[in-house]
């Protein structure tokens, strides 16, 4: 798909004139209703030996385009990212437990706001746990950078501290199963406070330390953030999807990466898309956090998010190899 965009700027995120293709994704069932604290998050998968009781993941979309008041992100560009999120999450599973809160459904109805985002991320997890959260960020009165909700208004403002979803996600309930917490949002830090950081230069990967300490008891999990933006830089999207979005589902589930192969994918993917437009002057940088250093030679599978139990026949789906990330039509 391809579309033409007059370049606009915003104090909290960038939309650019781009030409690229992507592939477009089939529609899979219907959302879930919204459980999101009442689903137990287990899986009945056949095995040569029975029944594998491996937990099944729980994945979270929560994304706002505000149509309510001037915050207003592109539709177009939210479905785009929804649709190429729910296709991996099929091959995380081929029924992931999913719940999608946006402020188009049905008429708005299941909206991101305030409550459903406390929800979702004090939720307790049974499983393999993925959120992923997109929109604005602002400020708050107190100079706390903060999650725009659907819900904020210019005359009623309500934002949601990133240092609450911090006490939120690792402290209101510790757990020892996997978290991959994904925000496509603009000057996003290592709010989640993890102690390792990968960092791409010169085309290489490495692990450094960011100065935080280990998780504290009771929070044994393996948490990994993947950042859209470095702190206080912008993050670009386009009408058919963010930059970072993009660069993350181009990502396949089932391929044998690690953590360090994925960090440089993501960065490589986002400047494919970004050197589609020849007019794009802006870089972006996406940082992945983690919670511990990571060497797994299959990081979605080391997570329990892509569990085949003998060959890849349990992932439906047809190969992205052929996806075009960011070429001209």
């Amino acid at each position: 798909m391809s579309s033409s965009l007059s370049p606009m700027d915003g104090p909290t995120g960038t939309q650019a004139t781009n030409n690229n293709s992507l592939r477009k994704f089939e529609p899979v069932p219907p959302h879930r209703e919204d459980k999101a604290t009442t689903n137990s998050g287990r899986s009945t998968l056949k095995s040569l030996h029975g029944v594998d009781l491996r937990p099944k993941p729980q994945c979270y979309v929560l994304t706002n385009g505000y149509p309510k008041n001037d915050l207003t992100l592109k539709l177009e560009s939210i479905a785009e990212d929804s649709n190429g999120l729910r296709f991996r999450m099929l091959q995380f599973d081929p029924e992931p437990d999913f719940w999608q809160y946006n402020d188009t459904h049905k008429g708005g109805s299941r909206p991101a706001n305030y409550a459903r985002i406390w929800k979702t991320l004090g939720v307790i997890r049974h499983g393999p746990t993925f959120i992923y959260i997109s929109g604005h960020s602002q400020e708050t009165s107190r100079g706390e950078l903060a999650y725009v909700p659907a819900d904020h208004l210019t005359t009623d403002p309500k934002l949601f501290p990133y240092e609450t979803m911090r006490q939120l996600l690792l402290l209101k309930s510790p757990s020892s199963l996997p978290l991959l917490f994904v925000t496509e949002a603009c000057y996003c830090d290592n709010f989640l406070r993890l102690p390792y950081v990968l960092v791409f230069k010169d085309n290489e990967v490495r692990w450094q330390k960011t100065g935080y300490p280990a998780l504290g008891e009771g929070s044994s999990a393996v948490v990994v953030h993947c950042a859209a933006t470095s702190p206080g830089e912008q993050a670009v999207s386009f009408e058919n999807g963010a930059v970072f979005t993009k660069a993350f589902y181009n990502i396949d589930p089932r391929d044998e990466l690690s953590l360090m192969d994925i960090a440089k994918r993501l960065q490589e993917n986002v400047n494919k898309v970004l050197a589609a437009d020849t007019t794009n002057v802006r870089t972006q940088s996406p940082k992945v956090y983690c919670s511990q250093i990571m060497n797994d030679p299959h990081f979605f599978k080391a997570m329990g998010f892509y569990c085949p139990l003998d060959s890849d026949s349990s992932a439906e789906g047809d190969s992205d190899s052929n996806i075009s990330i960011g070429g001209q039509d």
